[in-house]
């Protein structure tokens, strides 16, 4: 079974794989969902489904919210509230379809540009899951600060073989790391508590700060790309090496 957020990531994983995965995974999902309305009926399955939009639309708060999508939302907010609505909405609407193509792209084309590079299929498949995961982040328009933890896999990877990477993505992976503590609600209810967060030029740099992890991790997949598909083809006692060993461990 899977969590209803993540069949973005299924869907992505989906359209790297092969056709006998999409064919069988179609047809499990097909399956318990038929299983799931011939046991418990139409109208709980009609519940859910209002409960869970009613709810992604009910809640877009800064402080609860690292989406990438936060920024340009937060802006609008702001400029609804100084009673800028006619055309900001449209604009808005454009800018988060703009980002979410961008994002769909850029890592499709990540993959199939590099599948050829990587040297097995595990290491296909571990690549292709990694940037599911991020997909899955990148796309979410409302992403609670706990979804970030799928991306702990992506960011132990880029650990374990850190002294490989070049001084970019070094770089890179420091900013990702000094940015994350801002993922702690608490934190930032105790900073809204000292300070008063209602303008733009305290609210602004809040709202970077806090969707700074995914913006970065995105740039350094995205530019550190040759840097990571190193780490799948190291050479004996390169500090790639624990990386690779761990992709055979494994992956299977």
């Amino acid at each position: 079974m899977i969590k209803p957020a993540l069949i973005t990531a299924l869907v992505f994983l989906m359209i790297l794989s092969r056709r006998s995965f999409s064919l069988f995974t179609v047809s499990y999902l097909a399956l318990f969902g038929v299983l799931s309305i011939a046991l418990m009926g139409w109208d709980i399955q009609f519940e859910f489904l209002e409960k869970m939009i009613t709810g992604l639309a009910s809640e877009r708060s800064w402080f609860h919210n690292s989406s990438i999508y936060t920024l340009p939302d937060t802006i609008e907010a702001m400029l609804e509230g100084q009673g800028i609505n006619s055309t900001s909405s449209s604009l808005f609407a454009v800018i988060t379809v703009l980002i979410k193509l961008c994002v769909s792209g850029s890592l499709i084309a990540l993959y199939y540009v590099n599948k050829e590079k990587l040297p097995s299929a595990n290491a296909r498949a571990h690549f292709g899951f990694l940037l599911s995961m991020l997909f899955f982040c990148l796309i979410t328009q409302i992403l609670w600060a706990h979804y970030l933890s799928f991306l702990f896999i992506l960011i132990a990877f880029l650990l374990t073989a850190y002294p490989g990477l070049e001084k970019n993505a070094r770089f890179l992976f420091i900013a990702l790391i000094i940015c994350l503590p801002m993922q702690n609600l608490i934190l930032i209810n105790l900073l809204r508590s000292w300070f008063t967060l209602d303008t733009p030029g305290s609210v602004l740099p809040m709202v970077i700060l806090k969707t700074a992890p995914l913006w970065i991790t995105w740039l350094l997949v995205f530019l550190c790309r040759e840097d990571i598909i190193r780490l799948y083809t190291y050479k004996e006692g390169s500090p790639a090496k624990n990386a690779a060993d761990m992709i055979d461990d494994v992956i299977v």
